[in-house]
């Protein structure tokens, strides 16, 4: 059984084969597991349309699935995937055997609470105390053949989630719901409650489109950003959104509509509660459509001034926390990523997230 707040149990069952397959068995208080499942058809969706493309299929370009079994609304067993550890505990045992000690997380949240200026904390007192050390992990290879392969691996699967995490509006990407395969390299993402734009709903909305935090940027070399993930964000998104495959992956969202997995988000009469559900699940598939005809974009139209430093988003648009801009036009695939990874890793933005989600990290 783990400490965790659901306190989830880890169960082996022993196949006829012989082998032994670990399963971690969940009951959702809040969340809803048929979530996890279906996001888990759309990736293997997704996979059989990167297997498909020349420039996906030779860099290996995969999303790692785990099974989900569903056994009723709240409860269900989810695949044990092995040799993974979470982001945050791999640098935290990185974090120990430094010297120099770092803020607890109460400490910096007292920092944010008693800040005039989030903006101000975060880049002048909290990242100085907290340089990247991720990078750090990969040198744990006495190989440089397999120190490079588990690099190459792990910002081409960064890259591979970045572009779909965006397109299906995903959130809550802390550092325990990103987990790293220990033997190659690869993340693995876990946790799929916070989905299609949820995290913009929060009290603290989530004002970045996925998790690129300096961490995430160090661990992938010297040319950051702009080498083999910046090429891998393009990729994916190319196929995507391809419009042959367009059509195919909205097929897939479709049933979404038919399931009443989408948060009613304002209270609704009985009577109308299934025309509701209907309709949202429709303004949410258009939305993901949007975004496949790069249409709705993450900010960047802005030039940094004194009044929003470093901040991709206008005066008034960050007021009302709005995360897209819908330009009405449709931008390239390379353009529509240059403006998501601007606004991943735009430090105005971390700024603003919620303390627990770890912009520092």
């Amino acid at each position: 059984v783990f400490r965790s707040k659901e306190k989830p149990k880890k169960v082996i069952f022993l196949g006829s084969d012989g082998r032994q397959y670990p399963f971690l068995c969940k009951a959702e208080k809040r969340g809803d597991l048929r979530k996890d499942s279906r996001l888990m058809e759309f990736a293997a969706m997704v996979n059989q349309l990167l297997a498909k493309s020349p420039d996906a299929n030779r860099r290996n370009l995969a999303v790692r699935t785990f099974h989900v079994v569903i056994i009723s609304e709240k409860c269900g067993l989810l695949e044990w995937v092995p040799n993974t550890k979470g982001l945050r505990h791999v640098i935290d045992d990185l974090w120990k055997t430094r010297k120099h000690a770092r803020p607890s997380l109460p400490q910096i949240k007292d920092m944010f609470d008693r800040s005039k200026d989030p903006y101000e904390t975060f880049t002048k007192q909290v990242l100085p105390r907290h340089p990247p050390v991720l990078h750090k992990w990969f040198l744990k290879c006495g190989d440089p053949s397999v120190w490079f392969a588990k690099r190459v691996l792990f910002s081409q699967s960064q890259a591979l989630w970045s572009m779909l995490g965006y397109l299906v509006g995903l959130g809550d990407r802390h550092g325990e719901n990103i987990l790293l395969d220990t033997d190659s390299g690869r993340l693995v993402h876990v946790d799929f409650d916070c989905l299609f734009g949820k995290g913009l709903l929060l009290e603290r909305p989530e004002m970045v489109p996925f998790r690129l935090t300096q961490n995430c940027v160090a661990a992938m070399g010297i040319t950051g950003v702009e080498g083999i993930y910046r090429q891998c964000c393009e990729v994916t998104m190319e196929v995507l959104r391809d419009r042959g495959n367009t059509q195919t992956l909205l097929s897939v969202l479709h049933v979404f509509v038919a399931d009443p997995l989408l948060e009613i988000t304002k209270k609704v009469a009985a009577s109308e509660l299934a025309e509701h559900r209907v309709q949202t699940a429709r303004y949410t598939i258009s939305e993901v459509e949007k975004k496949l005809n790069g249409m709705l974009n993450v900010g960047a139209a802005v030039e940094p001034s004194k009044d929003n430093r470093e901040s991709v988003l206008s005066k008034d648009e960050r007021k009302q926390s709005a995360l897209g801009r819908d330009r009405g036009v449709g931008l390239s695939v390379k353009g529509q990523v240059d403006e998501l990874i601007k606004a991943a890793t735009c430090k105005r933005n971390l700024s603003e997230m919620y303390v627990g989600w770890q912009p520092w990290l």
